[in-house]
């Protein structure tokens, strides 16, 4: 007998677990988990804020929970909220804005290589026409028919590998301005969710706690 119903306590606990709640200590420094469900149990262990822990069950005012790869306490409900503590969403948030720096950053390198590259172009293009130029003056000028052909071909053989190294740095142009496109949609991105976690989130909190501490001090 006794052996079934520790099989049905332990299958209990199983199905417990596997639909367990996620839950975070509050914004305490710290807080005690105890070995029942209630003050009068001593002190397991002291759990710091914002620390993630698993609801198991609950006996009253008290949560059975889960920490530390499988250990399980009590802990009371007071110290313990469904969501990250603020000091985890501003850091959260902070190493968002880093990465809104690190794409500004990038952008700002690829606008150089895009102004480099438009340099080099123009170049090319102005190079191309002197060559078109001289092709013509060639043409004109030139008495020797077979001489006018050599010097047309070479001509014409350079102004093709100039219209390709052409062609090949507009492509370049093309897919960098794609990247920073790409970039800044990026940047955005973060920037809205940063402010929405501010918004929605943090600051209701910080406002709570300001008028908590106001109506103390009263």
């Amino acid at each position: 007998m006794k052996r079934l119903i520790s099989m049905i306590t332990l299958a209990m606990v199983l199905v417990v677990g596997a639909e367990a709640k996620q839950l975070y200590v509050s914004d305490q420094l710290e807080a005690p988990v105890r070995a029942g469900s209630g003050d009068s149990f001593r002190i397991q262990k002291m759990l710091d804020s914002g620390t993630p822990v698993e609801e198991v069950s609950r006996r009253g005012q008290f949560v059975q929970i889960r920490y530390s790869g499988g250990v399980t306490g009590w802990m009371h409900q007071r110290f313990l909220m469904d969501e990250p503590v603020a000091r985890d969403l501003v850091e959260k948030a902070r190493e968002d804005l880093k990465a809104v720096e690190t794409y500004k950053t990038k952008i700002t390198e690829q606008e150089s290589i895009i102004k480099t590259l438009e340099s080099e172009l123009a170049e090319s293009k102005t190079a191309q026409e002197q060559l078109e130029s001289r092709i013509t003056e060639i043409m004109k000028t030139s008495e020797s028919i077979f001489k006018i052909d050599e010097q047309n071909k070479v001509l014409t053989k350079e102004n093709h590998q100039l219209d390709v190294d052409l062609k090949a740095l507009q492509q370049k142009h093309d897919v960098l301005k794609q990247s920073i496109r790409s970039n800044e949609w990026t940047v955005g991105a973060i920037i809205l969710f940063s402010g929405i976690i501010f918004g929605s989130m943090i600051m209701p909190r910080l406002v709570a706690k300001l008028r908590r501490k106001r109506s103390w001090d009263l």
